[in-house]
């Protein structure tokens, strides 16, 4: 499992991104994913991101939005047909059910750092003795988060900061 830190406020996503598809994360890279993910759209950079992704590095990628108008918003946009858009809960049974694989999950940072709450990105690695392993690009640590502060993570996200809970892997 390797870790990284993110460079710069904004490159959570980017950082975990690399990560999930095995590219040795740098600044340069990170920027240049943060970069294109702005230029896409004036929406959302996330999908602009994760449409980069998919058509630079040529991955298949799967996103798992909550919020249906979001959703609908991507499924407007000109995206890669290499990136498919689920609408559905986000929730720990969605999570469980994919954990086969490493995956991102978008949640409130608050859930980390106790100090402002804003989204942020994680890659969560596995499921170990009923633990959720994950990496923090915040500070590039390795974490273990229980069901529930993965939960209320999800739910902060939703419920404080108004922002759709999403869930990010790599198809095969």
């Amino acid at each position: 499992m390797k870790t990284y830190k993110q460079t710069t406020c904004e490159t959570c996503l980017s950082s975990s991104l690399l990560l999930l598809i095995n590219e040795k994360p740098n600044q340069n890279k990170e920027m240049e994913i943060l970069i294109n993910g702005l230029k896409f759209n004036r929406l959302d950079f996330t999908i602009g991101q994760i449409n980069f992704v998919a058509n630079k590095y040529r991955k298949n990628i799967a996103v798992y939005v909550q919020d249906k108008k979001l959703s609908n918003l991507f499924k407007r946009l000109p995206i890669n047909k290499r990136v498919k858009i689920t609408q559905t809960d986000v929730n720990l049974k969605l999570i469980r059910s994919l954990i086969k694989s490493p995956l991102i999950l978008y949640l409130d940072d608050y859930l980390f750092r106790k100090e402002v709450h804003f989204p942020h990105a994680i890659v969560v690695w596995k499921l170990y003795k009923n633990k959720f392993v994950i990496i923090d690009p915040w500070d590039g640590k390795i974490k273990k988060l229980s069901s529930e502060s993965l939960v209320k993570g999800i739910r902060s996200m939703r419920d404080v900061i108004k922002f759709s809970p999403t869930v990010i892997q790599m198809e095969k």
